[in-house]
């Protein structure tokens, strides 16, 4: 018999972990076939096959007296610059215990406790949902409120001229990938707390989104102003059966107005829904009011450092972190 702890997670946990997904994450509902792919290639290759790897941050599982892994807490290091030093982050994925375990709430906290002692400057998740704010706030953890904040559009932002359903098409161009890495480089300067990338990760980044089928069609675009140069930029999935997700959008000194309004245009072009939702920037914020945007709270965004400095970067809004460096 086998001594119940926590230990590292490796490939062998996998059909374990999955099957343990599948029993308290989804509520033993069946997915649907991409979402089931992309759920099952997680556990199975991103854990171990991501850019940011490290032996240093693993994921863990807990295993039970009989061998049987109950508990899960994924880990995904993610590499960050803070006033421009290097900072080594760990984004909290999945957690994850058993219910019929009988001492399940032990067996969280012990997990948490773990991930946050680990050699990591930052520990945080961005989509935290009820039961999982309960972990986070008893760990003493600081909740984000700007990276709580959602914004959902009213509809096209287009409003038709003289009663006619008529809207300009976009005004903007597909995102290369290193085009990406100068807008996000650009953007992010002058806040603390920033995603430090180079064109390869980016490039891993972007082809995993892309795998996400089940959330839509994934598009990038570059903005242009009336001059021909870029204005801002956008990512996010065209879901014609919801909402369209936005996970980036950014201006580079144009009007957010523009930046907002292409996003839409695009999705009309493509045939995604009408409505659009995202997580607040600050730096977006007055125009998404004026934009008619509603606002509303959760799923929520945690972050703990023994670092204040760094903790205030993010809590204070001094940070560029979006849905890019959030759940994949």
């Amino acid at each position: 018999m086998a001594r119940a702890g926590i230990r590292p997670y490796i490939p062998a946990d996998a059909p374990q972990a999955i099957a343990l997904h599948r029993k308290t994450l989804t509520g033993g509902k069946p997915l649907a076939p991409a979402a089931d792919t992309f759920m099952t290639a997680f556990y199975e290759r991103v854990l171990f096959d991501s850019p940011w790897a490290d032996p240093a941050l693993p994921s863990l599982v807990y295993e039970d007296a009989q061998g049987r892994v109950v508990g899960f807490l994924g880990i995904i290091p993610r590499l960050m610059t803070f006033r421009k030093r290097p900072l080594s982050a760990a984004l909290i994925t999945r957690f994850s215990v058993d219910p019929d375990e009988p001492d399940a709430s032990l067996v969280a906290a012990a997990m948490f406790r773990k991930a946050l002692r680990g050699p990591q400057e930052l520990t945080f998740a961005d989509v935290v949902n009820e039961p999982g704010r309960r972990v986070w706030e008893a760990s003493r953890a600081a909740l984000v409120t700007a990276g709580s904040l959602w914004w959902t559009s009213p509809g096209p932002l287009d409003g038709p001229p003289d009663g006619e359903v008529w809207r300009p098409p976009p005004t903007g161009r597909g995102l290369e990938v290193g085009e990406l890495l100068e807008v996000v480089t650009r953007a992010s300067r002058g806040r603390d707390l920033c995603p430090a990338y180079d064109e390869e990760s980016l490039k891993w980044l972007v082809a995993h989104l892309e795998d996400a089928r089940h959330r839509g069609e994934f598009h990038r675009r570059l903005v242009l102003d009336d001059a021909g140069a870029p204005a801002g930029w956008y990512l996010y999935y065209a879901n014609p059966d919801g909402f369209n997700g936005a996970q980036q959008i950014g201006t580079l000194g144009g009007d957010p107005h523009v930046v907002l309004r292409d996003l839409q245009r695009h999705a009309a072009a493509v045939g995604g829904a009408p409505v659009t939702r995202g997580r607040v920037d600050v730096t977006m914020s007055a125009a998404l009011a004026a934009e008619r945007c509603t606002l509303s709270f959760g799923p929520w965004m945690y972050a703990h450092s023994r670092d204040k400095d760094v903790l205030l970067a993010i809590t204070a809004g001094n940070s560029f972190l979006t849905r890019l460096e959030g759940e994949l």
